[in-house]
């Protein structure tokens, strides 16, 4: 677990379950297939956010739809009728980020649904989803098999909070769900760097772009009064829209430019152009660009995977402030020339891409 940056320093092994964090449930099944994908992608980068892994998200195909279903016992707890409200509310509000995959919709029994909420006195819910920490408000799975985690618990006996401070959790849990972390990780010391499991090194948790490190107004931030509503503010839903984009359309064109002069006359490169990719800011939620420049046959002369930090504002070199967002993808031409490319837009999990047809620019 410490390879996916949890808190492992109070751990409950609860049956085929451990209680992380006192509010996410990992099944150890889960944990044994990571260890047996480990082994066999060792060599492969990873990254984080402030999400898990990017394989301990959601396949994108899985996001649309997501079935949900209440357990009939949430009726029997106390305040039972609030906190089903605040799942319908939440859900809906996950729903309606805009531009995001993530849609869900409540089904009628819990063999139809991806994931079920139960209070953790319930007869059906799986022996780990039981709260035995009395300050705890609910708990949740990670995602599990390319999907959103399969259940969240309710603590039946927990402290008291308000219909606001219900649906605050469970926007919270549902994000965890999703493959969101806590955005205060670093101040509230979980592990970031370390050895791992199978001696694996970690390093880091690489925040999604944009976002800021321990953000205090994340409804993924912890811990909350749960009497508040707490809304999703910026960081949130860039965060999940870089995870799970919807599937529009990117709006983007090229631009050259002349290298300004510079004052070293080692250094001056009069005349230079370089090639430019402007990005229109609302599509500034995909993780990364994808670059081929190509020959006249189509074949790949050269490739490069941009990742937003690389962006640049260049400002004050004749364009206009409505785009502002620019990718360098050529280096160095000296003289006039053509160039073909191909331009695609990719997720954090990299199994969605936008890609337009080649584009021949003249230089």
């Amino acid at each position: 677990m410490l390879c996916t940056k949890l808190d492992t320093s109070n751990v409950k092994i609860i049956g085929d379950y451990y209680l992380v964090e006192n509010d996410l449930i990992i099944d150890k099944k889960t944990i044994y297939a990571a260890i047996n994908k480990s082994r066999a992608n060792n060599n492969t980068p990873h990254t984080e956010q402030y999400a898990t892994d990017v394989t301990g998200v959601l396949a994108w195909n899985n996001t649309a739809n997501i079935k949900y279903f209440i357990d009939p016992a949430m009726n029997n707890i106390t305040g039972g009728a609030d906190w089903i409200s605040a799942i319908n509310t939440a859900t809906q509000d996950w729903t309606n980020i805009p531009n995001c995959a993530v849609t869900f919709q409540p089904v009628s029994s819990a063999s139809q649904a991806n994931i079920v909420f139960y209070p953790d006195n319930s007869p059906a819910i799986p022996a780990c989803g039981f709260i035995s920490n009395p300050i705890v408000y609910a708990s949740s799975k990670f995602p599990v098999n390319d999907g959103i985690g399969d259940f969240i618990s309710i603590n039946a006996d927990g402290p008291p909070t308000t219909f606001d401070g219900k649906i605050t959790v469970m926007r919270h849990e549902i994000g965890h769900t999703l493959g969101m972390r806590h955005s205060n990780m670093y101040s509230t010391g979980e592990p970031v760097n370390g050895t791992g499991m199978c001696g694996q090194q970690v390093f880091g948790g690489n925040l999604l772009h944009g976002t800021i490190p321990d953000d205090p107004t994340s409804i993924m931030n912890t811990p909350y009064a749960g009497v508040n509503i707490i809304n999703f503010d910026a960081g949130d839903t860039l965060a999940v829209l870089q995870m799970y984009p919807d599937n529009i359309q990117p709006t983007f064109f090229f631009k050259t430019i002349i290298e300004p002069a510079n004052p070293d006359p080692r250094r001056d490169r009069p005349n230079v152009k370089k090639l430019c990719l402007r990005v229109d800011p609302k599509n500034n939620f995909w993780y990364r660009v994808l670059v081929d420049r190509l020959d006249n046959a189509g074949n790949i002369l050269q490739h490069s995977s941009i990742l937003p930090p690389r962006f640049s504002n260049l400002i004050g070199v004749g364009w206009s402030t409505q785009f502002i967002q620019v990718i360098e993808i050529n280096t160095v031409v000296n003289s006039a020339n053509t160039s073909i490319y191909r331009i695609g837009f990719q997720n954090y999990r990299g199994d969605l891409v936008i890609s337009f047809p080649p584009t021949t620019v003249n230089w």
